[in-house]
């Protein structure tokens, strides 16, 4: 018998979190957004899905465990046939929200953090709503950096004629910028 490889929800949770860069940062600001991923399926012949059916069955089992403990996720299964077997197998999951799709994969307070910071930023200047595709950075920095970027921005927006090199700034001291304390 030979050994298929299922997407388990654990699995697929590992390759989201590489993923989710692109897609919290075309969605940050539409929260409501409907977020819907496909489940790799292994590639079964049908001469030997017969012989894959428990296995087949716990992944299904996996996958419904998962939608039913996690609060905004939702199933999809597609019914597969090969001769007289018919078997259903996960096919896609969704998200009722990016709250939760962020929650579900671990980073729900990046994702919030740098929501807020991207809405304080647009409150400073509606063209800082570009921010979104830096959203992690944002998230990243520690909230006296955060202020010092924030003011840091606004003396620039009131004074465009002034070049000042980085270092003559007045930006407090004991706090480098994208770096945690």
């Amino acid at each position: 018998m030979t050994k298929l490889k299922f997407e388990k929800p654990g699995v697929m949770r590992a390759r989201l979190i590489k993923a989710s860069r692109s897609d919290i940062s075309r969605n940050i600001l539409n929260t409501d957004t409907r977020i819907t991923k496909r489940i790799a399926q292994p590639a079964c012949a049908g001469t030997t899905l017969a012989e894959h059916i428990p296995d087949i069955r716990n992944w299904l089992s996996s996958w419904k465990d998962e939608a039913e403990r996690t609060d905004g996720l939702s199933l999809t299964t597609v019914r597969k046939s090969a001769g007289a077997i018919k078997i259903t197998v996960p096919s896609s999951i969704s998200f009722d929200s990016l709250a939760d799709y962020a929650a579900w994969i671990g980073i729900a307070q990046e994702y919030k953090s740098s929501g807020n910071r991207i809405a304080r930023l647009a409150g400073i200047d509606e063209r800082l709503l570009g921010m979104t595709s830096r959203w992690q950075l944002l998230a990243d920095l520690s909230e006296p950096d955060f202020l010092s970027f924030s003011r840091l921005i606004v003396w620039r927006l009131e004074n465009p004629e002034e070049r000042p090199p980085v270092r003559a700034l007045a930006i407090e001291a004991g706090h480098q910028m994208g770096r945690n304390q």
